[in-house]
């Protein structure tokens, strides 16, 4: 479920704070991003809202939310696999600046 794909973000990130946490997953009709950005992760500039608003964007919808937890979704469930695929180049993208 949504809840148990939030709890499990948290924890991870509080377990391990360089860690950033993104899950694209379906909900009915739609898509659904959820991310989170420990505080070491936050130091180099990482915003989860930033990375939710750049995945959803793949999914034809949007997203936002504060540095550290952030979420977003969209109607194409058929590039939920792209958008996965967008994650890591989107955070090397913005480390970079």
């Amino acid at each position: 479920t949504e809840e148990l794909i939030i709890a499990q973000g948290q924890k991870c990130t509080e377990s391990d704070p360089s860690l950033v946490y993104v899950s694209v997953f379906a909900v009915g009709n739609s898509a659904r991003v959820v991310c989170f950005v420990g505080a070491k992760a936050r130091e180099s500039g990482l915003s989860a809202g930033d990375i939710a608003r750049q995945v959803a964007s793949v999914l034809g919808g949007s997203g936002g939310g504060s540095a550290a937890f952030a979420q977003g979704g969209g109607p194409s469930l058929d590039r939920i696999e792209e958008a996965v695929r967008s994650v890591e180049g989107t955070v090397a993208s913005l480390v970079r600046g």
